[in-house]
């Protein structure tokens, strides 16, 4: 197959581009290195939910939040991940895998960061204790999910010092939430809506680690943490293979 890039030099770059600019996000750069039409989305044989989630974590990592060093840095361990991409739709067991994993991290890391970065210490320990292993754990977390919302309003509503804070920390966990509410919906079984229900719940969990760091979490745990899940949601086809 004819690749046409060179991915020791690449340096990614936040949003969508034209084939003619010359700047690519990282599915752009994916289907690049494939040979295929320049595209950021529905590139051949790329799990829809990771490709997804690489487009919102690609957009926040190279968005202008971090020093430019950093997003250097960010830029190559994303490149590091385009080889891996291709062929990772897998199976139905895998998929799900990867569903319940998406809402475990946004819950667990993401939306807990941005509840304990605002004060609300119990509610980011409970969250902390998520663990998503069948559809039973993923209504019970996503409840609490919803808990955590209501939580984090009610302190924005109250006007405390911190209230921009809790009112992004209240975004992560709507975010947590939407994320297992989106696994849901695929799990329903709606065949037409499949595939954006994938890419919805993966986008939820980019979204979860912006909020978090807007409620003031520490900006490199998020994003190491967002990392190690893209890393974690391809090994998952990998380990398989």
């Amino acid at each position: 197959m004819n690749r046409t890039i060179d991915l020791t030099t690449l340096r990614l770059k936040s949003g969508g581009h034209t084939a003619e600019s010359g700047d690519l996000c990282i599915m752009e750069a994916t289907a690049r290195h494939l040979g295929l039409p320049h595209a950021d989305r529905k590139v051949d044989d790329v799990c829809p939910r990771i490709e997804a989630y690489c487009r919102g974590l690609n957009d926040w990592l190279l968005g202008g939040v971090f020093t430019e060093a950093q997003e250097d840095e960010f830029s190559r361990r994303l490149v590091t991940f385009i080889p891996r991409l291709p062929y990772t739709k897998g199976t139905p067991k895998q998929d799900t895998q990867r569903r319940w994993m998406i809402q475990e991290t946004a819950t667990a890391n993401f939306a807990a960061s941005a509840m304990r970065a605002v004060g609300l210490i119990e509610r980011a320990d409970r969250l902390s204790a998520c663990r998503i292993t069948d559809v039973a754990d993923h209504v019970h977390w996503a409840a609490e999910a919803a808990e955590a919302v209501e939580a984090a309003e009610a302190a924005w509503a109250a006007g405390a010092a911190w209230a921009a804070e809790a009112a992004w920390a209240a975004r992560a966990a709507r975010a947590a939430r939407a994320a297992g509410a989106a696994g849901a919906a695929w799990a329903a079984g709606a065949a037409w809506a499949a595939r954006a229900a994938e890419a919805a719940q993966a986008a939820r969990a980019a979204e979860a680690a912006r909020a978090a760091w807007a409620a003031g979490a520490k900006k490199t745990h998020l994003a190491n943490a967002a990392l190690d899940l893209l890393d974690r949601l391809i090994h998952i086809t990998e380990k398989e293979g």
